[in-house]
């Protein structure tokens, strides 16, 4: 594979900084070029075929913190501003569709932007039947091991031609960089810059098989922090398919392998990472069942930083729903996972099961808008042989609409066990409720709400229980005719977590949107008002807060 690092990356004896330093130099100059040579003459040619937009969103605000754990709030103290300024196009000449978007920010508030003036966004894009080309932000996902992060650079796609046999082809290259001065910028808004460059190859030889073939590399140079993890010209590869043998049946699977060369900055090493991830699943969807069975194993040493793979990891999900009718379903799932694969930790590796069966019953009770949902779930971990924590825990969920009145209402029992040699158990009743309705009164339209009990915060892979409580009421008042949306909510929540601190919070927000008349000929024209209270008390004291908080703005586009 060394060729294709040399037609991305090594241009004659270009080392790997004066590489990072013609990007800087030569890509956005080079982007310009592109827009005066193709679009100026397109646009130019077809006229009629080219549209313009601005956009601009401008408020004042004004924020107050007191408190003894006044430092923990994000807010800034004050009266600030921001504007956000956007200008797009699109349009078709000459067989060509393009469309381009330049986005900046104005701000005096250090918490939303360290710098008052930066370039948010910057996109330049035609294509063909047969042609793409990207300049600028670029999202091209290869494959869930391979590529998921956005770059700053440019990519092409062939999109194929008349004959199956013939792949579709996508070359990318940029930098991993979280805005467009960490690459130019100075030590405020600098980041390591990390060069990733990469080749995906798709073949689709029948109607029911696709088969991709991926590349990815990643080189960081010049790192900002001592203690920063950077990556040394390190490779990933990959190789996916899509298959359905038959009518109702699908077959995915995706094997990745890297080559890895990382160390710390500050220090002359590096270690060689050489690990893999696989991930098989298959779907079968054939009234009145729907199966779907799914392993991945993610070896300790796949570590891709511009992936979205957890390294350490081996899971096993399957799930089952059965029609028994249109209005009744069944659905069972089970989901096993567990780390430690190389038994690389000094702890012994835990087994998480988690077992569930559910029914769901829609019109349930003879009425028209009714659905019922009651589940069962267990959640055990096993640990040498034994359970040290066995939950059991049961769900049940109500929506309806009662004349005016939509509910959703959730009543859910849970029976905790840790079976550790210090053994716990306790019982817990979770309800929660939240009423909703919306009626006109005249020249209003009045929209109320009601939140009422707990929530749990769901990860399917994590092991931590949170619960969320909130006590509030909402209401909405819009008056269509003088187009007038507003609305307001006060209440109380909380949050209590299994590690860390509690807290709550009493808040109240208020909003007013108006579209006034005098702005109707814009394409879109509103002002609006926007406050809120919020006084935070956590468990720890002298963390507790109070953020009062008020803005005032225009949106408008062109």
């Amino acid at each position: 594979m060394r060729w294709i690092r040399t037609i991305f990356l090594r241009p004659g004896d270009v080392t790997s900084d004066r590489r990072s330093k013609m990007f800087k130099r030569l890509f956005l100059p080079s982007a310009w070029v592109a827009v005066l040579l193709f679009f100026g003459p397109a646009a130019a040619y077809c006229e009629n075929f080219f549209e313009f937009h601005l956009s601009n969103d401008f408020s004042v605000y004004h924020n107050n913190v007191s408190g003894p754990g006044s430092a923990n709030s994000i807010l800034t103290e004050g009266t600030n501003y921001l504007e956000v300024v956007g200008v797009s196009g699109k349009g078709h000449a000459n067989g060509v569709n393009y469309d381009f978007y330049v986005g900046g920010q104005m701000t005096d508030d250090p918490t939303l932007d360290i710098r008052r003036y930066s370039l948010v966004n910057f996109s330049l894009n035609a294509s063909t039947p047969q042609h793409a080309l990207s300049l600028g932000d670029t999202f091209q996902a290869f494959s869930q091991y391979t590529l998921t992060t956005s770059l700053k650079g440019g990519a092409y796609k062939y999109l194929g031609g008349s004959h199956s046999w013939l792949p579709k082809v996508t070359a990318v290259y940029g930098l991993a960089a979280p805005r467009w001065d960490s690459i130019w910028g100075n030590r405020e808004t600098k980041t390591t810059e990390r060069q990733v460059y990469g080749t995906r190859v798709a073949f689709e030889p029948s109607a029911t098989m696709a088969v991709g073939f991926n590349l990815v590399g990643l080189n960081d140079t010049e790192p900002t922090e001592a203690f920063e993890r950077v990556y040394d010209d390190s490779m990933i590869y990959s190789m996916d398919i899509h298959y359905r043998p038959i009518p109702g049946l699908a077959l995915f699977g995706e094997a990745a392998f890297n080559d890895i060369k990382a160390g710390i900055a500050d220090t002359p090493g590096t270690e060689r990472l050489k690990g893999y991830a696989v991930k098989v699943s298959a779907v079968g969807d054939e009234d009145p069942s729907r199966v779907i069975i799914e392993y991945e194993r993610i070896d300790p040493e796949f570590d891709n930083p511009i992936g979205s793979a957890t390294p350490d990891r081996e899971k096993v999900k399957v799930g089952w729903r059965y029609k028994f009718t249109q209005d009744v379903h069944l659905h069972t799932n089970m989901l096993w996972f567990h780390d430690n694969l190389n038994h690389q930790k000094v702890d012994p590796r835990i087994d998480y099961y988690r077992p569930e069966i559910a029914v769901d019953w829609r019109r349930s009770f003879g009425r028209r808008y009714s659905s019922t949902r009651l589940s069962y779930n267990k959640k055990i971990a096993r640990q040498d042989g034994e359970n040290i924590k066995n939950d059991d825990l049961i769900y049940l969920n109500y929506r309806d609409r009662f004349g005016l009145i939509d509910t959703d209402t959730n009543l859910g029992y849970s029976f905790y066990r840790n079976e550790s040699a210090a053994e716990q158990k306790n019982n817990e009743i979770l309800y929660n409720t939240v009423l909703r309705s919306r009626f006109s009164a005249g020249l209003f339209v009045i929209k109320p709400a009601v939140y009422l009990g707990g929530w749990n915060y769901k990860d399917e892979l994590s092991d931590s229980d949170d619960r969320f409580y909130e006590y509030s009421l909402g209401l909405g008042v819009d008056v269509p005719q003088a187009r007038i949306t507003s609305n307001i909510k006060v209440g109380r929540n909380q949050l209590d977590k299994e590690i860390g601190d509690d807290s709550s919070k009493y808040f109240g927000s208020v909003a007013i949107f108006w579209r006034p008349g005098f702005l109707g000929f814009l394409d879109r024209g509103m002002l609006f008002v926007q406050g809120f209270i919020n006084d935070f008390d956590f468990s720890t004291e002298s963390r507790n807060f109070r953020e009062d908080s008020i803005m005032a703005g225009i949106s408008i586009t062109i």
